[in-house]
């Protein structure tokens, strides 16, 4: 097992890669420039207390993972150098993203709203998982680490409304705002997504309005 420590937005600078084998050094050599996904994680169980990290690009085609090294962040640009400097992996730091215990702060059930027809239930991921919602939570269908799929715009829907009677849908591929939402409700599902899971956690059952 290993523990997540940090997670950014970032993009492959450098790589010098002297392992050669299993041809790593020719197959990474083109992710220099990608964007990407950059955790940061330390070792448990097989170098305890020893960093990693790990680098899934944005367009899908590499995920990246270094053994254990010393890292060093300097000038927006995190660095690490594998033992005897063996291998170094340099990436420009963008931006951090938010990093949420789940366990400690999202509770069993949590607000689900339907972007499609607007329902809105308080339901555990599980339970909305098998209703046919497309919703993230740790058992629903959105399960990237270490966020669950919060906080990014996907297409939540409940077990009656198609993809194409999203939000998402709307935005993303017929690139203009629903008709049968206004702009109020966009800005109002907008903010909910953003701040995400603290604005889906509800007093029992609940469902708290939100503010805009």
């Amino acid at each position: 097992m290993s523990i997540l420590k940090r997670t950014y937005q970032a993009i492959c600078k450098e790589l010098s890669i002297n392992d050669k084998v299993g041809g790593n050094a020719d197959k990474y050599c083109t992710v220099i420039g990608k964007r990407g996904k950059l955790t940061v994680w330390e070792s448990e169980n097989l170098h305890p207390g020893e960093q990693y990290i790990s680098f899934q690009s944005e367009d899908g085609k590499y995920d990246l993972q270094t053994s254990c090294g010393r890292i060093e962040i300097k000038n927006d640009i995190l660095t690490i150098s594998t033992p005897e400097n063996k291998n170094v992996y340099s990436f420009l730091l963008q931006k951090p993203n938010q990093i949420i215990d789940f366990k400690m702060r999202l509770p069993r059930r949590f607000l689900h709203v339907c972007s499609g027809c607007g329902k809105r239930e308080v339901l555990t991921s599980r339970e909305a998982f098998d209703q046919g919602w497309d919703y993230p939570g740790p058992d629903g269908i959105y399960k990237d680490m270490p966020n669950y799929g919060f906080g990014v715009l996907v297409p939540r829907t409940c077990g009656q409304c198609t993809i194409n009677k999203s939000l998402y849908w709307k935005l993303t591929v017929d690139k203009d705002a629903p008709n049968c939402m206004s702009q109020e409700e966009i800005a109002e599902a907008l903010e909910r997504i953003q701040n995400e899971p603290m604005s889906l956690i509800v007093d029992g059952d609940e469902i708290n309005e939100p503010q805009l």
